[in-house]
């Protein structure tokens, strides 16, 4: 009597092969968490560079440009060239009210990132604080072709316009602040300013009152324009850190098989085990 012929298909050199892939994928896998850790490199930088990074933001969030500055100064050492970096000096210059290095990281990013909404702000924010409008109206107007629909954005341009003397401009500028933020105080005073300019009185009227209103139920001083700069493009960018593989690894579980012979029949039959 011949023994049953326990020869394997197609479907078990299949499994065999994807288990010989996953394999492989986990020790390549390895290797390269291996070579990240002996290197210190995750991905677009390193760790002392993202360390570096997130400790100024941490420091920029709390208010505390000086430190904030010092931190952002180190990862800068490490990567001169990323625009990043500059933008995060550039808002930290900005919170200490140092429009001159503000500039100065603004143009840098430019430099390596031409059309960068971020920095064309902020060099129109450096602008205004030192009275240069028209130079101010130029960034600006680059920063909201960037992004139309901040209102950071507009109202800065529109104090930019005012301080250019550009009545009609700033006017549009404010109304369109107005329209999408009816809560902004200080859109609504410098609109009854520029109304007031124009001649048209019972508007600026109705501005003022709007600003009254509104300001009455703020704890900040309404009229800081320095409050309304903050926005999108004045946040802190961070490498963001991934999740590292575990050190041990994953737990697999192999499957064999073995032919088992049908009771009824006598044929083989392939049966699974763990």
């Amino acid at each position: 009597m011949s023994r049953p012929s326990s020869s394997r298909g197609p479907g078990a050199l299949v499994y065999l092969g994807a288990v010989l892939l996953l394999i492989g994928a986990i020790v390549a896998g390895a290797w390269f968490a291996a070579q990240r850790s002996a290197t210190g490199t995750d991905g677009d930088g390193n760790a002392p560079f993202a360390q570096a990074m997130a400790s100024g933001k941490t420091f920029y969030d709390k208010g505390d440009p000086g430190k904030a500055i010092s931190a952002f100064q180190t990862a800068l050492a490490m990567n001169p060239a990323n625009p990043d970096v500059h933008i995060n000096l550039a808002n930290a210059f900005l919170l200490a009210n140092q429009p001159g290095p503000v500039a100065i990281h603004a143009a840098e990013a430019l430099r390596f990132e031409p059309g960068n909404g971020a920095a064309h702000y902020l060099l129109g924010c450096s602008a205004l604080r030192q009275n240069q409008y028209s130079n101010a109206v130029q960034s600006l107007q680059e920063a909201k072709a960037a992004d139309p629909t901040m209102n950071a954005v507009s109202f800065q341009l529109g104090r930019a316009f005012f301080g250019w003397g550009k009545l009609d401009d700033a006017a549009a500028q404010l109304r369109e602040v107005t329209q999408f933020d009816t809560n902004h105080p200080s859109a609504f005073y410098l609109l009854s300013q520029v109304l007031l300019r124009q001649g048209q009185r019972e508007e600026a009227v109705a501005a003022l009152a709007s600003h009254q209103r509104i300001a009455a139920g703020k704890t900040q001083a309404a009229d800081d324009p320095a409050i309304y700069e903050r926005c999108r493009y004045t946040e802190i960018v961070a490498p963001f850190p991934l999740e590292q593989p575990a050190r041990d690894g994953i737990t697999l579980k192999f499957t064999t098989t073995r032919p088992a012979r049908s009771a009824a029949t006598g044929r083989s039959s392939t049966v699974r085990s763990v």
